[in-house]
């Protein structure tokens, strides 16, 4: 009577650790997939954004709507992106950001009023912010002028 419930007891251990061992063997590959989902989700996120950054676009087809846009002095990249977007001229700030980063501008925008046309890309409108390209913007004032006459 003893070894049959030692039997039992031995089979019931059996079937518990085969339980076990399936549980843990399907846990593992649930975590597997969970990684490997995520890095695809981080691969695909990262690509979109390099290619938004990368690959230019306007928010319309030429000839576009020209719109007013008034940047205070002083304004970083951030500022400057978060009022284009709100004015409809870009479609995502963090994306400006970096692409004022990496151009030839980087730095060099400066306050005004200036008008931007919405089938202008990113750096058409950075050129203009710059005030490297002045084709059709209202006369502005020089800062560096109004510095040196702050200073006498």
């Amino acid at each position: 009577m003893a070894s049959s419930r030692r039997k039992k007891r031995s089979r019931r251990d059996t079937g518990y650790r085969a339980a076990l061992v399936s549980a843990r063997g399907l846990i593992t590959v649930l975590m597997y997939l969970l990684i490997i989902i995520f890095v695809i989700y981080l691969g695909r996120t990262a690509y979109l954004f390099g290619y938004d950054i990368f690959n230019e676009t306007s928010v319309t087809e030429a000839p576009g709507e020209d719109v007013t846009v008034l940047i205070p002095k002083d304004s970083s990249a951030r500022e400057i992106g978060q009022i284009l977007n709100d004015k409809g001229l870009i479609e995502d700030v963090n994306v400006f950001v970096v692409q004022e980063l990496i151009s030839n501008y980087h730095d060099e925008l400066l306050g005004g009023t200036y008008i931007l046309n919405t089938s202008q890309t990113p750096t058409e409108m950075m050129a203009i912010l710059a005030r490297v390209n002045t084709e059709g913007q209202m006369e502005q004032e020089d800062e560096a002028a109004e510095e040196s006459g702050d200073e006498n």
